[in-house]
């Protein structure tokens, strides 16, 4: 387990602890920080896959990672992590876990 993501992910879910984890993810200055990540992570993967070209700069174009698209991504994941509809305080380790994981499987990491 990588405790710097589990931080991100915690500090989150309790920013509001008693609010829905479907309105947390909701949260605009949420999904920012969420779609940064991503493109990051995303750049990462690229420069593995494809090396650095141009004397040190790759070809990745962050235009391509839409906010709406990472949106999506992320309201689907909540959604399909089966506790949409509750609260940060009533989850345990292995859900925080389990959502962790459904996240970073569809590239979506927390720093």
């Amino acid at each position: 387990i990588n405790f710097i993501e589990w931080d991100g992910l915690i500090r989150i879910c309790f920013e509001r602890r008693h609010r829905l984890i479907q309105k947390i993810f909701h949260n605009k200055n949420v999904i920012k920080r969420l779609h940064q990540n991503y493109i990051t992570f995303m750049k990462l993967e690229y420069n593995k896959k494809h090396g650095n070209n141009n004397n040190g700069m790759s070809n990745f174009n962050e235009n391509d990672f839409d906010l709406e698209k990472t949106k999506k991504l992320i309201f689907d994941v909540v959604q399909n992590s089966g506790i949409a509809q509750k609260r940060s305080r009533h989850l345990d380790v292995t859900d925080f876990l389990r959502l962790m994981k459904l996240f970073n499987d569809k590239g979506i990491h927390f720093k």
